[in-house]
């Protein structure tokens, strides 16, 4: 499968925080009135949320969270035809 989208987190976790203040797996997030999200000390919080019906690869969905900016992404994942390979596409 291809990497994780915005390179947040291994694809490890479902829910996956934190990804940038040690080795994730966090599900916390806290939003700030500033419009950033944020772990329970306070630090950014960026990180990366999967959904997927079981075996079935094509129907992969993702939203990326930025903690600066609380701004989220859409991600679906697709196989390149050409490749052979499973990749991430922003939708």
């Amino acid at each position: 499968m291809g990497s994780t989208p915005d390179n947040f987190g291994t694809g490890a976790f479902p829910i996956d925080f934190n990804v940038n203040n040690g080795p994730g797996g966090s599900n916390v997030i806290y939003f700030k009135p500033d419009g950033g999200a944020y772990d329970n000390i306070g630090r950014i919080n960026n990180g990366v949320v999967y959904i997927s019906r079981v075996g079935e690869f094509g129907t992969s969905r993702a939203v990326t969270l930025y903690g600066l900016s609380g701004r989220l992404r859409g991600w679906k994942l697709y196989k390149n035809q050409t490749a052979g390979t499973w990749q991430w596409t922003q939708i």
